[in-house]
């Protein structure tokens, strides 16, 4: 389950709050961008001792996505100018693009030591944490975060993610209500508070906030999904399977799709039906093999013991 909340929380992160350069895909502008390089390298050579030509070619590379000669760049600017909040953040992002993320958390934690209230800063670093499973650093920094900046949703978005994976739903449904309250039809933050409910077994309240995603848009996969667990936990399990058939018409690619119908079928004694989900579910997800494997062995230990 809480996958599927990291992956909803980063398409939501990805959207909203992005502060630095996007990368482009139009010909025209990496045309235009290169021609930018070549006029910068006149100036770098010009003026080898400016930082500002250094910051503007790393960022032109970095849009054209050659993170290895952004990173040359940025760490020239900050070896000309040890203080560059600018540099060090820009650096800190292709670190990020590059998977290298203890550079990045080094160079955001700089940054925040630079300028304690850089908001893109905080909000990249927070989510970092909750990437790296540092719930509690990242509950610490969107609290600051909020104090300073409260009108910034993906904020409470992020803080509610890592009270969720501390195991305090309570919290995090509130930081959900936040946005729901100022955004009533925001699906991320009803499908977040939905998880938050079902955590709690607060079952018709979650059902509520699925309701609610699924009268806007009835294409929302994970909304039919987490209709389809709390089908399962009342015994559901005719209707659990209706609604994960529509989770997985919709992505039929999360193995954890296959692996709650086959648990519901398993439940409905269709027992062919159920391997054949479960096989389904392993092929798309490697990881699901232990849960199945412990499925399938209470269900033998419940047979030998009837």
């Amino acid at each position: 389950m809480k996958k599927y909340l990291l992956y909803i929380l980063l398409l939501l992160f990805v959207v909203a709050c992005s502060p630095s350069p996007q990368r482009l895909a139009s010909t025209s502008e990496e045309w235009v961008l290169e021609k930018h390089i070549l006029r910068l390298e006149k100036r770098i050579k010009k003026h080898p001792d400016w930082y500002e030509p250094y910051l503007l070619r790393g960022q032109a590379h970095y849009k054209l996505s050659q993170y290895n000669e952004a990173l040359e760049n940025f760490d020239q600017v900050i070896q000309l100018n040890p203080q560059s909040v600018i540099g060090r953040y820009n650096r800190a992002m292709t670190y990020v693009n590059m998977g290298q993320r203890i550079e990045a958390l080094t160079d955001f934690q700089t940054v925040l030591t630079l300028d304690s209230l850089h908001k893109p800063t905080m909000a990249h670093l927070g989510f970092l944490y909750v990437k790296i499973d540092s719930f509690r650093k990242a509950v610490d920094i969107m609290d600051r975060a909020i104090r300073h900046y409260p009108e910034h949703i993906p904020f409470y978005s992020l803080r509610g993610a890592a009270f969720y994976y501390l195991d305090e739903p309570r919290l995090a449904i509130y930081d959900y209500s936040v946005i729901i309250e100022r955004h009533p039809r925001d699906t991320d933050a009803l499908v977040q508070r939905a998880l938050a409910h079902y955590a709690l077994r607060e079952y018709d309240m979650a059902k509520e906030d699925l309701a609610t995603v699924l009268k806007a848009d009835d294409n929302v996969d994970i909304a039919w999904y987490q209709r389809a667990l709390i089908d399962v936990q009342e015994g559901a399990y005719d209707r659990a399977v209706q609604h994960v058939n529509k989770a997985i018409r919709l992505n039929p690619r999360r193995g954890q799709y296959y692996f709650t119908r086959g648990l519901a079928r398993l439940n409905l004694n269709r027992e062919a039906q159920a391997r054949a989900d479960f096989d389904q579910a392993m092929l798309k997800n490697p990881t699901l093999k232990i849960q199945i494997d412990q499925v399938v062995a209470e269900q033998e230990a419940m047979l030998r013991d009837e």
